[in-house]
This record gives C-alpha cells, sequence and structure tokens, in this order.
C-alpha cells in the first residue's frame, strides 16, 4: 500500500474518532454521571471536563467499569432485599404468644 494511501486512511480514522468523541462523548459523560451518582459519588465540573477530553476508547473503559460497579451494587440490593424478606416470612411463620391461656 502505498504511503498516500496509508496516511489518508489514518486520516480518515482520526476523523471519525474526533467525530465519535463530539457525539457520543458527552452522552457516555452522562451515564458516568448518573452511575456516580447511583453509587453515591459525583463527578465534579473538572472531572467533567476530563473526561469530555478523552479519546472514544478511554470512555468506553471507563463505562464499562461504572457498568460492573452499578450492576455489583444492584446484585447486592436484591441480596439485601431478599434477605429481608426471609426474614420477615419466618417472623409471619413463627407461633405468636398472646400470654397464658385460660
Amino acid at each position: 500500500m502505498s504511503e498516500l494511501k496509508k496516511s489518508a486512511g489514518a486520516d480518515a480514522a482520526a476523523g471519525l474518532e474526533r467525530l465519535a468523541t463530539a457525539i457520543l462523548g458527552p452522552a457516555v459523560v452522562k451515564e458516568l454521571e448518573r452511575a456516580g451518582e447511583y453509587l453515591g459519588t459525583r463527578i465534579t465540573p473538572e472531572q467533567r471536563r476530563e473526561l469530555l477530553k478523552e479519546s472514544p476508547q478511554r470512555l468506553v473503559q471507563a463505562a464499562q467499569l461504572a457498568a460492573s460497579a452499578v450492576m455489583l451494587r444492584q446484585q447486592t440490593e436484591t441480596a439485601e432485599a431478599v434477605r429481608r424478606s426471609l426474614v420477615e416470612a419466618e417472623t409471619a411463620r413463627a407461633p405468636f404468644h398472646k400470654g397464658p391461656v385460660s
């Protein structure tokens, strides 16, 4: 392949990356903010600006990490809810003693 074709391909790839960052970057950052809020942390304005400068690959990595953290939190919440339900069901089945029967 000629150097001109390689250069044109590299330019096209760079242009596509810039376009993806411009279009999808803010949406991914917004979802990262929402995930952070769900997890009990807030992204500062400075962190948001830094995230918006990241490449699409880095944003995807951050989004995958956030998705894993959110899923872990949801699984933990579900397990805690099931545990509470089991305790409540066990308590409801337990015999209730009002006192001595005459």
